[in-house]
């Protein structure tokens, strides 16, 4: 029987497993105290080595001759362990997926009870956790919450979410993620090297950035594996050879693409384009763009390199789909402008404005009465009543000589009187200052105005204005949409009289 590279190269030991160095130093001082959880949850995407981690925990654990916590990797229950066709009495694989039923977690809580055959503990490691069926998971759960001194459960998943949340939450987790491509990279080579085939680092580079990466290592080693007969002749083949043999775009030519981008020059960029669909497929074309445009971003993360990685993600897979996306690409309308920063500058300061609204001058003017909230002096450029009128306050209990000149303008009684009605104007003091302070936030002066000017009184949910003139009603009629766009965030309905 065959065995395929990916097998052929799993990790034995700890050490070797390729970048989860958060999670394998914590299991190796772990080992090490002999303070290993009994329950040990590993999740992540599809080959990262969930399993694989599993079993070098396992192997760490049974070793005859552990070096500092982890597995010698000679011993016989190491061997019993990593190779393929040999078995361990003591650990028990479990695929959750097809034997996840409440019957078969039953059994296996049964056999969980035989005292270990060869060592101190019996691992069990359960692949593919979230597979389990809701009776199975609750049938599970008590083993989980109380397992005998001897065993240890290690559970691997794809996707923990489907998990049942009591038995996640009994579990140690180690999240996996994808090692950096750098690290990859290194890991070819090395494996590459153990099998005789001659692989440079630039094209075991060349492989990490043009393989799927949600395919993990395991995809990884299948991709070396299909070219490994080609790097097998003794001499390693060029950057260009390599690109063919996976059917990608060759570096070379793909830099001349982005340089083309660069320099906005769209008729080199579609030549370019051309050449290379002679060696690889849209499909490969579209991915290599996007993961060179991705590394950019990442290199230096500008607005320009952001916008282009975006469409990059969002463009659709086919030829006409491409030629379009390139063509965008080295577009000038791609630049960064001035204008682009300032509308974002301008959309921050307003939600922050509307913030500060809503959380904190609603509480700094509770001590502050209705009257004098609307004394406040509108924005420049707006008429005004008599500046004497602006500045004065209400002082509770007295009357002020404000009052004729309020009544002249249509402001109600009810508005400019003491604030000793402490219940009828605190409700107003609360909504209305953040209301105008929004509209200002919006840079709506003149809305905001001339709601200050129309006499505004609110009951219960309802904001009525009551403008004392025509014109003061058309202006209010012009800006009806942003008032009620301000009015309903803090739950208000508009109503604007008709002017006497």
């Amino acid at each position: 029987m065959t065995i395929s590279l990916a097998s052929k190269s799993r990790p034995a030991r700890l050490s070797e497993v390729v970048g989860q160095r958060h999670a394998t130093s914590v299991l190796l001082k772990a080992l090490q105290k002999g303070a290993l959880p009994q329950q040990i949850l590993f999740s992540g995407g599809s080959g990262l080595g969930k399993t694989t981690l599993a079993r070098c925990v396992a192997a760490a654990l049974l070793c005859e001759s552990p070096v500092d916590g982890d597995s010698c990797g000679a011993c016989q229950s190491c061997l019993d362990i990593s190779t393929p066709s040999r078995i361990h009495p003591d650990v028990v694989e479990f695929d959750a997926a097809s034997n996840g039923q409440k019957e078969q977690i039953k059994d296996l809580a049964t056999r969980a009870q035989t005292a270990p055959q060869r060592g101190t503990h019996r691992v069990y490691i359960i692949d593919e956790a979230h597979g389990l069926s809701r009776e199975g998971g609750q049938a599970f759960l008590k083993l989980l919450e109380e397992p005998p001194p001897h065993v240890i459960f290690m559970l691997a998943t794809t996707d923990p979410e489907k998990m049942l949340r009591t038995n996640r939450s009994r579990c140690v987790e180690f999240e996996l993620t994808r090692p950096t491509d750098k690290e990859l990279a290194e890991h070819l080579v090395r494996v590459a090297t153990q099998e005789g085939l001659a692989l440079s680092l630039a094209s075991a580079e060349m492989l990490v950035e043009t393989n799927d990466p949600n395919l993990g290592v395991r995809g990884l080693l299948m991709t070396l594996e299909k070219i490994s007969p080609a790097l097998s002749w003794g001499v390693a083949p060029s950057d260009d050879e390599v690109a063919t043999m996976l059917g990608v775009p060759p570096t070379a030519k793909m830099a001349a693409l982005l340089k083309a981008v660069d320099e906005q020059d769209k008729a080199s960029v579609l030549n370019i384009l051309d050449k290379l669909r002679s060696a690889s497929s849209d499909d490969a074309l579209k991915r290599s763009l996007t993961s060179a445009l991705r590394r950019r971003l990442l290199n230096d993360p500008s607005n320009i390199n952001a916008l282009r990685f975006g469409l990059a993600v969002q463009t659709p897979p086919g030829a006409l789909h491409l030629d379009l996306l390139c063509a965008r690409l080295a577009s000038e309308q791609q630049s960064v402008t001035t204008d682009l920063v300032d509308a974002h500058l301008a959309d921050a300061r307003a939600v922050i404005a509307e913030l500060r609204a809503a959380l904190e001058l609603s509480i700094s003017l509770r001590q502050k009465p209705l009257p004098e909230v609307l004394s406040e002096t509108p924005p420049q450029g707006e008429k005004t009543r008599d500046k004497k009128e602006t500045q004065t306050s209400v002082t509770p209990g007295k009357e002020t000589a404000s009052e004729p000149a309020q009544k002249k303008s249509g402001v109600p009684q009810q508005a400019s009187s003491p604030a000793s009605s402490k219940k009828e104007a605190q409700p107003q003091t609360d909504l209305l200052k953040p209301l105008l302070d929004a509209l200002i936030a919006q840079k709506q002066q003149h809305a905001a105005a001339a709601i200050k000017a129309a006499s505004p009184s609110i009951e219960g949910l309802k904001l009525t204005l009551s403008p004392p003139t025509k014109e003061l009603r058309a202006r209010l009629d012009t800006h009806r949409q942003v008032i009620k766009d301000a009015a309903s965030k803090l739950g208000l309905q508009v109503s604007i009289r008709k002017t006497q």
